[in-house]
């Protein structure tokens, strides 16, 4: 209940300069990643590497260095049990159990809640077992939700695409 989970969280109130020290981390590895990217530019313009490339190059880096900061916040446990807590209650409370986006699969919807906001989910398995099946079955389930749906595939044409679409919905191989 309520109050075991305060009570958990109580316990990991002592540690408090974590924070900081984090952040004192995060600092110093942001200054290290641009130090080793100046270092790769000085060494591209002494190779004569081509303008446009070496800025495109950089822009990347620069992005996944602030991407990495903007994305690593520092959080107590008191503040992490807390937010746990209200997604389980708001989990509870809605009717279908879903706080995500339906996935399609019933046994999976109730294992995942839907696909949450800001997870990274990886298909894989063998060739020609599926996967791009099963993922058109993903979108074609949050399509059927409202929520607007876009699919990029390296493996399928759009017509190979459509096919499968009509075949699952028709249900005809």
């Amino acid at each position: 209940g309520e109050a075991s989970l305060l009570g958990i969280q109580a316990e990991f109130m002592s540690s408090a300069n974590v924070k900081s020290w984090c952040e004192t981390l995060i600092e110093k590895k942001r200054l290290r990643d641009l130090d080793q990217l100046s270092r790769v530019i000085q060494s591209s313009i002494g190779d004569g590497a081509d303008s446009k490339q070496m800025i495109n190059d950089i822009n990347d880096r620069l992005d996944k260095i602030t991407g990495d900061i903007s994305t690593g916040s520092v959080q107590t446990m008191s503040e992490v049990i807390t937010q746990a807590y209200e997604v389980i209650k708001k989990r509870s409370e809605t009717e279908t159990g879903l706080t995500g986006v339906p996935t399609g699969f019933r046994l999976l919807n109730k294992a995942t809640a839907g696909w949450q906001n800001g997870n990274y989910i990886i298909v894989a398995a063998p060739t020609k077992q599926g996967k791009s099946t099963l993922l058109l079955n993903f979108a074609m389930a949050a399509a059927k939700s409202g929520l607007k749906t876009l699919i990029f595939s390296m493996e399928m044409s759009s017509i190979e695409l459509g096919e499968r679409f009509i075949s699952s919905e028709s249900q005809v191989e």
